[in-house]
């Protein structure tokens, strides 16, 4: 056991905010080791107290050496290899990353950290197959692990596969009932099954936690125009359109309402207005060209 506290919790959760898509440097290493010190001056745990030391510091570079330094003493510790593996990503080292992961997991298969930091590199790289499968086997060995829950459910959503996301998301309610991105993503789902009345649920529980959530002031409105409930939509667009005045979505959405009610002269302003913020923005554009009292509006 280490003597500090270990890297895997921390970093995980910031690699978790690469983009997907994020630049890769390439070192020519084809795996970790290769190029690992043959002997070692430090113990393994001074090196990883070094290691989380320039971790903290920003030094990510110092934390690699370190934490290099101590596989080499100890290259049978998996987590130690997951944990160089996270410094990996984080320097955007992704092949060195990704080397490291399937090492910790040649040593412990059931390693499910490194199952899921995996499927996050395929999902960088839009290699979804290797992602889902990933983000299963993570999910198998630890199912009740919330932020696996929320990866698998995001490439179920980018696979369109939305019975799966749902279900998943679902699970994830069941143990983190407030999370906000769950209830965001349940309530978009629902508005695209036409549930309106579960999308408001979905979107109020996200605005109690986030009352400044554009997306679900936007969200909430929609579910009213589908309800019919004009004057609440009004509300919740308006409120939307008051924190962020500059967002085409809004904008759309309130020429939605408006085009709802028959008020096609705001509608179609509200669609030009749209178009100024963002000339390319489509459901504005499919709106104006198919503007007439008979057409049904797109939303964003």
């Amino acid at each position: 056991m280490h003597t500090v506290r270990p890297l895997a919790t921390l970093l995980f959760i910031m690699m978790v905010s690469l983009p997907v898509g994020a630049e890769q440097t390439t070192t020519g290493r084809q795996h970790p080791r290769t190029d690992l010190a043959s002997s070692s001056p430090q113990p393994p745990a001074t090196a990883v107290k070094l290691g989380w030391s320039a971790y903290q510091h920003g030094d990510i570079p110092g934390a690699i050496a370190s934490y290099r330094t101590a596989v080499s003493a100890t290259p049978s510790d998996s987590t130690l290899w997951y944990d160089l593996g996270c410094l990996y990503a984080l320097n955007h080292d992704m092949p060195a990353a990704r080397a490291a992961f399937q090492h910790a997991l040649l040593l412990n298969p059931h390693l499910a950290p490194a199952h899921d930091a995996l499927g996050q590199l395929a999902e960088q790289e839009e290699a979804s197959d290797g992602a889902l499968s990933s983000y299963r086997r993570a999910v198998e060995l630890e199912p009740k692990t919330a932020k696996f829950l929320t990866h698998l459910a995001r490439i179920h959503l980018r696979r369109g596969d939305h019975a799966a996301a749902q279900e998943t998301l679902q699970r994830l309610l069941q143990l983190s009932p407030n999370d906000a991105t769950a209830h965001l993503q349940l309530g978009v789902l629902a508005l695209e099954a036409n549930t309106p009345d579960l999308a408001v649920h979905h979107f109020q529980r996200v605005i109690e936690q986030s009352p400044s959530n554009v997306v679900a002031w936007n969200g909430l409105g929609l579910a009213y125009v589908r309800l019919k409930t004009y004057d609440e939509a009004s509300r919740a667009l308006e409120r939307a359109d008051a924190l962020d005045p500059q967002n085409a979505k809004t904008q759309t959405n309130l020429g939605i309402l408006a085009a709802a009610e028959q008020r096609w002269q705001e509608a179609r302003a509200a669609w030009e207005r749209a178009l100024e913020i963002d000339p390319s923005f489509a459901p504005a554009q499919a709106n104006l060209s198919a503007l007439n009292p008979g057409a049904t509006p797109s939303s964003p």
